[in-house]
């Protein structure tokens, strides 16, 4: 059976940082939005990632990764408008994982768990 798709959920503005990103910092050698998406790749071939804006420097973070990027006009809306733009996208599923963005003690281990 094919795993479900994981859709990561990075397009917030990162407020609580008071100007930092979070979501660029590094967590060991690679900033945390890379390290998630990464370890999602580990578990599923279909990794959908939200972002504020084509051109935001998260999007700079991906490179190389084959995820799908989408930058759901919604997102201004908080978290629930980028879930709700996620799920529209995801490809035909019966189950999908979503998963934090900012949430760095998380190993592609827990991820199999939970699916």
């Amino acid at each position: 059976m094919r795993p479900p798709p994981v859709l990561i959920l990075a397009a917030g503005r990162s407020t609580r940082m008071r100007g930092r990103d979070k979501l660029v910092e590094r967590i060991g050698d690679e900033p945390l939005l890379r390290r998630q998406a990464r370890i999602a790749l580990e578990v599923s071939d279909r990794v959908l990632v939200t972002l504020p804006a084509p051109d935001h420097p998260r999007a700079a973070l991906l490179a190389g990764l084959p995820v799908s990027i989408l930058t759901p006009p919604e997102a201004a809306e908080g978290l629930s408008g980028s879930l709700r733009a996620g799920v529209e996208a995801l490809p035909a599923c019966d189950r999908f994982l979503v998963l934090l963005a900012d949430l760095p003690e998380l190993t592609q281990v827990d991820l199999r768990k939970v699916m």
